[in-house]
């Protein structure tokens, strides 16, 4: 009874909507990813967003929608300036849950967003073009830490749990880009907040290269697995404290920042 109301507080009447879907879910162990529901919250605005009842989607949506969601801490008196962001990078944006939520706190930020499976994108652009918002871009990439080919591969976990693996020739499924990449082709002065669910790429992300451009990010919000990659904390860990930032853990969040840049 408590996650019913919960449901309709975050969602009105389309909780029931929410609802039917868990419960088809749950007793028929229904699977379809082939179509979409609108839902309203307020956390990413007036507009509705879509999101795939039968997937992962419904997941993403209780962990980052209702309350506790896991960037949440924006709220805090703490973080509050980066809400004044102009420049948002949203590297793994799935579905674009963050980019609609980003887009609520710093209202005039120009927004990157980048996905390298083929139905999220697909999803991603719907959710971007509901809000008619010219100010984000979405990118049918990879990030990594050079421009090179990629195969897009399931890790089991779901809609939200791709992976992408570097191939040297033969068949591909996304070319990458890298953040000094983004930052030449757009011009990019700097980036305020650089948000990063990328499922283990962080380990490329953060090779040596990322000294090159680090210095012009203000914040980074990244999940780290080093259940992918091994590794992947150590060097996140390595690069950041070296060019001064400090953390703190929210959830699986790391939350990466230094003074901002006057």
């Amino acid at each position: 009874m408590r996650k019913v109301v919960e449901y309709f507080r975050y969602f009105g009447f389309g909780a029931i909507k929410v609802i039917f879907f868990i419960l088809v879910e749950k007793c028929f162990k229904f699977k379809n990813d082939k179509f979409a529901i609108k839902i309203k919250n307020k956390k990413t605005g007036k507009a509705s967003f879509m999101m795939r009842p039968f997937t992962t989607d419904m997941n993403l949506m209780k962990q980052l929608l209702v309350d506790n969601g896991e960037y949440d801490f924006l709220y805090d008196k703490k973080y509050r300036t980066y809400c004044k962001a102009k420049v948002v990078i949203d590297a793994g944006a799935n579905v674009g849950m963050f980019s609609r939520i980003i887009k609520e706190y710093a209202k005039d930020a120009k927004i990157i967003a980048i996905e390298p499976e083929q139905k999220n994108f697909e999803i991603l652009k719907k959710n971007v073009s509901m809000v008619g918002d010219n100010d984000v871009l979405c990118l049918k990439n990879g990030l990594w830490n050079k421009r090179c080919k990629l195969v897009v591969e399931s890790s089991g976990r779901g809609e939200w749990g791709f992976t992408v693996k570097e191939v040297k020739g033969g068949k591909y499924d996304v070319s990458a880009v890298s953040v000094l990449n983004l930052i030449d082709e757009y011009s990019l002065p700097r980036i305020d907040i650089l948000k990063m669910d990328i499922e283990g790429s962080e380990y490329e992300v953060f090779d040596k290269s990322c000294l090159k451009w680090l210095g012009k990010v203000e914040m980074v919000i990244t999940e780290i697995h080093d259940d992918i990659k091994e590794g992947c904390s150590t060097r996140v860990l390595k690069y950041m404290k070296e060019k001064g930032f400090s953390y703190e853990r929210r959830s699986e969040m790391w939350i990466f920042t230094r003074e901002k840049s006057k």
